[in-house]
């Protein structure tokens, strides 16, 4: 049974209030897009949106991916070294930091062709050229190879990444794809569908990052899509640092690499896109957002004719700087949404306001059917406000219904009377719900688990120590625990008995769900015939008493050699001095009770057969130690046996009981046709597949194995 069955119904009218809820997961319900404010592509709540920043966004024509990667035309080493691609003059130039200046390299490029991007490897130089990639080599910049895609198929190569492992990714933006191609030049595979891509780039995993229509996509090595990002900042921590500074007129700014080698320059050391150097300081990428935003809701139907709204509960964050404003409107009808658009309009009555400690607030218009909302955020640029989650309750239920009639004889005291206990009304119905909710703590689905970051006790801990399971669950995953404990009070009953002891193990083993059997086939026009199909897998005994391991003789029933004993002494091994005492044979016994001494040998006893692969851990060991304790009664004596998927004999297998010496079953072996130790057996009159303890085995007998 759900812990639905137990819990009261949801809140309504008369006694509480209706609650309607605007965030991500219920829906904002905005009217238009808001002026200045949009939802985060990330946990979706309302922000200031970015201002376009100057380097352009993640989709922007130079390939920067928001000013946090070098552009197309320039090439990053993980050496440190640096390489330009003038587009204009036909050239290729390395930087040189000790002179602070691109010196040109005789490279080989075509003339006229089309130059669009270049990248550098570990001893390779690749440049996108017309509708080819040239591999040249980094020192004697020779031509090595010409990439492009399987079959001739027509491409125009306008993006380029090395990643780690010395690949080259290759983006055409004409047909929407991403090739690879390994240090050997040889096409790996491709990705389609992703558009107008412009800027690649290779984060610190070693994956690759797409830049194409103002999103960046994250993609495997598989060339499948990861993740999405719609922001330069949601990138910031994935890509390495640059080691100088990207201009807001894309200009590069080397003054800080020149420095670090030893070179004596001034300014900032501008270089532009032909590597030439450019007089003046720096003008930063401006990456802020507006300073304020407003947007309107929709129109919020209470269906209640002359709704009185009572409150807002907001979940917001308010960095220092920020601000909340809201404001609210009503009216009976729907009314256009040109007629309450206007800022200026009269009937909006401001609601808050809203600080750190202060999250609610009550509404003060007029009542009303339907209910406009209008959100306004501030900030100074460099942060925003996030406004995850707007509560509005309705209508309003005042505690003045448990006070004397007096006071609400008079329309304003009366209201004036249910403002003021509204101060109360949220410490009430807080308690409250606390109340109304408290059935969900003693059921395992919905308890809540440990949350130290909240300082938020562990309920499940709690829920075990009731059935004494709080040792035996430790240390395990919540949906784990969550499972076992909900299970555990069924076998409450069994608790202390051999099947008890099974069923928790198995529960714990994940070795818990039955084995289903069909049933026997029926036959056309009567009843079932045939025999059922046999179950492909049954649970595991797991428990064996040693009670079960007693052979004794039983006149007429038993015959010697089949693992039975005579009455004696030997059951037993007591140690008699003079007689038969052997070391680590017999042993020294005190009690004195020799009647009773075989069923003591067995008794209170029993082994545990457990996979030992559950158990590489000491912990998980430990875990199911203290289990076995929990569940065992106190009397007895367990010993746990961790099973190994291997047989082993005299350990996980005897011969006689579980296990047979014999031979593959088939024809005899033929000379001139068969080899032996092929599982094969030399045939005879009456050949035999093997032999068993007990009875073709004879002590003081030769016995032939196979």
């Amino acid at each position: 049974m759900s812990t639905a069955a137990f819990l009261p119904p949801p809140a309504r009218p008369p006694h509480d209030p209706l609650v309607m809820r605007l965030s991500r997961r219920d829906g904002w319900r905005l009217a238009v897009p808001g002026d200045g404010i949009e939802a985060d592509a990330g946990d979706g709540a309302l922000v200031l949106a970015p201002e376009k920043d100057d380097a352009g966004g993640l989709g922007n024509a130079a390939g920067t991916l928001g000013g946090l990667v070098p552009p197309r035309h320039v090439a990053l080493g993980l050496d440190g070294t640096l390489h330009l691609l003038d587009i204009a003059g036909g050239r290729v130039l390395r930087f040189d930091p000790c002179a602070c200046r691109f010196a040109p390299l005789p490279c080989l490029v075509p003339p006229g062709s089309k130059l669009r991007a270049i990248a550098v490897g570990e001893d390779r130089l690749y440049i996108a050229a017309g509708n080819a990639v040239l591999v040249l080599h980094r020192q004697h910049l020779a031509l090595l190879a010409k990439l492009a895609p399987p079959g001739g198929a027509a491409w125009e190569p306008a993006a380029l990444a090395v990643d780690t492992r010395d690949r080259i990714w290759v983006a055409d933006p004409a047909t929407g794809t991403l090739h690879l191609f390994d240090r050997m030049g040889r096409h790996r595979r491709v990705a389609e569908g992703l558009g107008d891509v412009r800027a690649l780039a290779i984060d610190c995993d070693g994956r690759v990052i797409a830049g194409s229509g103002g999103v960046a996509r994250v993609i495997a090595v598989d060339g499948t899509v990861e993740e999405r990002a719609e922001r330069p900042e949601a990138l910031a921590g994935r890509l390495p640092s640059l080691p100088f500074a990207l201009d807001a007129r894309g200009h590069l700014a080397l003054g800080l690499l020149c420095r670090a080698w030893g070179a004596s320059i001034t300014g900032d050391g501008l270089f532009d896109a032909r590597g030439e150097p450019v007089p003046g300081a720096l003008v930063p990428c401006r990456r802020g957002r507006a300073a304020r935003g407003r947007v309107l809701t929709k129109p919020l139907d209470s269906r209640i004719q002359g709704c009185v709204w009572h409150r807002l509960l907001v979940t917001v964050e308010l960095p220092r700087g920020t601000r909340l404003s809201l404001r609210a409107r009503t009216a009976e009808l729907d009314l256009p949404q040109e007629m309450v658009a206007d800022p200026e309009d009269a009937a909006w009555t401001p609601c808050g306001p809203f600080v750190d400690n202060v999250k609610e607030a009550l509404i003060l218009a007029p009542p009303g059917r339907f209910l406009w909302l209008e959100i306004t955020l501030e900030g100074p640029g460099e942060v925003t406000p996030r406004l995850w989650e707007i509560a509005l309750e309705f209508p309003r239920i005042s505690l003045r219904r448990f006070l004397p009639g007096v006071w609400g004889e008079e329309p304003v005291s009366a209201e004036f009377t249910d403002r003021f206990l509204a101060v109360f009304d949220s410490g009430f119905r807080s308690i409250e719900d606390q109340v109304d909710r408290i059935a969900e703590l003693f059921d395992p689905r919905t308890a809540p688990a440990s949350s130290p970051r909240r300082g938020r006790p562990d309920v499940l801990a709690w829920l075990a120590s009731w059935v004494g399971l709080d040792g035996a669950l430790a240390g395990l995953p919540e949906a784990e625990r969550r499972r076992l404990l909900r299970a555990a009070p069924a076998l409450a009953t069994l608790r202390g008995t051999p099947e008890g002891l099974r069923r928790m193990l198995l529960l714990h083993l994940g070795l818990d769900a039955p084995a289903t059997c069909r049933p026997a086939t029926p036959c056309p026009g009567g009843p079932a015939c045939g025999l059922p199909e046999p179950c492909p897998w049954q649970p595991p005994m797991l428990v064996l008493e040693h009670w079960r391991l007693r052979r004794w003789l039983v006149l007429g029933h038993g015959r010697l050699g089949e693992g039975s004993r005579l009455w004696g002494e030997r059951i037993l091994g007591r140690s008699r001095l003079g007689d038969n005492a052997q070391a680590d044979v017999t042993r020294l016994a005190t009690e004195r009770d020799p009647l009773r001494d075989p069923f003591h040998l067995h008794a209170h006893r029993f082994s545990v057969f457990l996979p030992a692969a559950r158990a590489r851990r000491p912990a998980d060991r430990r875990r199911l130690e203290r289990l076995i304790a929990a569940e065992a009664p106190a009397h007895t004596q367990a010993s746990i046996q961790w099973v190994e998927p291997r047989m082993r004999l005299g350990i996980q297998a005897t011969l006689g009981f579980d296990s047979a010496l014999g031979t593959w079953p088939g024809r005899p072996l033929t000379l001139d046709q068969d080899r032996l130790g092929q599982a094969t057996r030399i045939g005879g009159a009456r050949p035999r597949a093997g032999f068993t303890l007990g009875r073709d085995a004879r002590a003081g007998q030769a016995t032939r194995l196979g």
